[in-house]
């Protein structure tokens, strides 16, 4: 699921759904506030969590955003394609 939201000159765009759909959608991951690169042992770490979740019987939703420069944006348009590069 995705969400569109503008503040003042931005669109900020925010996603749910399955770590094992939308992790590859990511770029970018945020460390203490820090947008850094989702680098492989980043992504294998993440991966390790969730394994560790669904032993016991639970399930984890990866939430991602991304900030849209108004002016690129177009409500009308194609917005799945918006879903990319995220963090």
């Amino acid at each position: 699921m995705a969400t569109f939201h503008r503040a003042d000159d931005q669109i900020q765009l925010f996603v749910k759904g399955a770590h094992d759909v939308l992790l590859n959608t990511c770029e970018f991951m945020l460390n203490q506030n820090v947008a850094c690169i989702l680098d492989p042992p980043a992504r294998q770490q993440i991966e390790l969590e969730y394994a560790a979740l669904a032993e016991q019987g639970l399930r984890g939703l990866l939430i991602a955003s991304r900030t849209i420069p108004e002016s690129e944006f177009d409500a009308s348009g194609a917005l799945f394609r918006w879903i990319e590069g995220l963090t």
